[in-house]
């Protein structure tokens, strides 16, 4: 069982949002421990990017207390110690080899270890295409491998299984795996589990009252 001391994020009664008295994520309280995988799920709505975007100090809290590692999310301190993957993608209109490339020049890593990660996840065939001609499923496994250069405390995963096959859905669960055995803390937001995924915990968060939840 992991102890207090290991916790590697933590919200206390936290309220966060976009726009001033219309929250999105209402007295949220949980903590996410060193060493274990946990899925953040909810109905649509219910603020599960919105509790990303604050993990990752892009988004201040409009009341509550959020640390990461000990810290606030947006001390300078933490960004080396934490990896998050945003549901939005962040890809340059380049090849796959020049934006693995951009990844590894950015990251001051070994260009040729992305590229074994890379081919990896199923990306080598891709290598001389360009992003924008990618499937959903290429691109997120990219993006998975340029947002988790390194190693972390924290990891954080906004929905890395879209479209992605099983082949390579496979491999991601093999790297979160060795992620957590090495002590890192592993967080994500995903619909669907890949069946050989195993989760040490699920936090449920429910849609602020003020607002329903989202069907399809």
């Amino acid at each position: 069982m992991s102890l207090v001391s290991d916790v590697a994020a933590r919200f206390d009664d936290v309220c966060a949002g976009y726009v001033p008295g219309r929250p999105v994520i209402e007295a949220q309280t949980w903590q996410v421990h060193a060493g274990d995988v946990v899925r953040l799920a909810g109905p649509r709505g219910a603020g599960k990017s919105t509790s990303v975007e604050v993990l990752g100090g892009y988004l201040r809290p409009s009341s509550g207390t959020v640390t990461v590692l000990g810290h606030d999310p947006r001390d300078p301190a933490v960004r080396p110690r934490r990896r998050i993957m945003r549901a939005t993608m962040g890809l340059l209109n380049v090849t796959v080899a020049e934006q693995v490339q951009m990844f590894a020049k950015a990251s001051a890593v070994d260009p040729d270890s992305l590229v074994r990660r890379a081919e990896a996840l199923g990306l080598g065939a891709s290598m001389a295409t360009r992003t924008r001609s990618l499937w959903v499923g290429a691109a997120r496994k990219l993006w998975f491998l340029g947002s988790t250069i390194g190693r972390a405390d924290l990891v954080v995963l906004d929905d890395p299984f879209d479209q992605v096959d099983a082949d390579g859905a496979a491999q991601m669960v093999a790297e979160l795996a060795r992620w957590a055995r090495d002590g890192s803390a592993v967080m994500l937001i995903s619909d669907r589990l890949p069946a050989d995924l195993v989760v040490d915990a699920q936090i449920d968060i429910a849609v602020p009252e003020a607002r329903p939840a989202v069907s399809w």
